[in-house]
């Protein structure tokens, strides 16, 4: 596999911190150790522990990633379905399994009709949980959400992450039935507020995904908001692996030519072409809030895909 654009900053990054290490040998003898500490952990993060690079189990008995061919075997020998590919970086075995998890969202099952009384639920919506976090590592324990400085997100350029209470809230889902299989039916919702002439109750066109239901989802929300007007909005939605791949995949796609890490094509490669188009001239703040946990504008989204899903 090529050396990919993260591997070669990962690389710069390292030797920038041997060359601080190099410096503090000068002015303290102690430091020798710790320098000659770095140069093996520089080289073991670049090449593996074992030189042998690294092994990325994203489906097996522990979900992780390991330094060599036997603890990989040991997790994955007479595994079904098992998956797993091995790197030269692992900045790049992260991302497989990252993109691996984030693509196993449980398909919707036994959905049945729900009459359109949105919604019977507390009319306070609590404070969503903000998704900041840009990879999620199976192996280890929930992290809190990451900060980041306005400042370093201004030079960045980084989507916004947390909701701006002067905007509007809308909210998105998608529904799929069967997910996976031959006879898949989706179905996508957006909620403005309760009887909203904007609300959305839809089937979903094309390729009957829950992913790609939760992307047309929120492609119609943003179309609405800028034909009504709006410059800046706040998009709330139960999908990590939208706000993921929207706030950060995206760019390494596109300068991947629309390849994963793991080598194969970004399947829903012409639906993220198309939400990335529909936020030109308008700001998103993407919210991430827990599914089915009562957060009423979320659950009325939820009622609107499932409800649109043919029957």
């Amino acid at each position: 596999m090529a050396p990919t654009i993260t591997s070669y900053w990962r690389l710069f990054h390292t030797f920038r911190q041997l060359e601080r290490l190099r410096r503090n040998i000068y002015t303290n003898s102690s430091s020798k150790q710790k320098f000659y500490f770095g140069i093996l952990e520089a080289f073991r993060n670049i090449m593996g522990r074992s030189g042998g690079g690294f092994y990325a189990v994203a489906k097996g008995r522990k979900i992780g990633i390991y330094h060599t061919w036997d603890e990989c075997k040991s997790q994955t020998e007479g595994y079904p379905g098992c998956k797993f590919k091995k790197f030269a970086c692992k900045a790049d075995a992260t991302d497989f399994i990252n993109e691996f998890q984030a693509d196993l969202k449980p398909e919707t099952q036994s959905i049945e009709y729900i009459p359109l009384g949105i919604p019977k639920l507390t009319p306070k919506i609590p404070n969503p949980e903000i998704f900041a976090e840009k990879s999620i590592n199976p192996s280890s324990s929930p992290k809190k959400p990451r900060k980041v400085n306005p400042s370093k997100r201004q030079r960045l350029k980084l989507p916004s992450t947390t909701t701006n209470p002067s905007c509007i809230s809308i909210y998105t889902d998608g529904a799929c039935e069967a997910n996976g299989s031959t006879g898949a039916k989706g179905g996508i919702g957006v909620y403005w507020g309760p009887n909203h002439r904007l609300n959305v109750s839809e089937p979903l066109g094309g390729r009957q995904t829950n992913n790609r239901a939760e992307i047309h989802a929120a492609i119609r929300a943003i179309k609405q908001a800028k034909s009504e007007g709006l410059k800046e909005i706040n998009l709330h939605t139960d999908s990590q692996f939208l706000i993921k791949s929207i706030t950060g995949w995206i760019n390494k796609w596109k300068r991947n030519n629309w390849q994963l890490a793991s080598g194969g094509p970004v399947k829903n490669k012409d639906d993220f072409e198309e939400l990335d188009e529909s936020l030109n001239g308008i700001k998103v703040h993407w919210i991430h809030v827990k599914g089915h946990s009562g957060i009423a504008g979320n659950e009325a989204a939820d009622e609107l895909a499932r409800n649109a899903v043919p029957k």
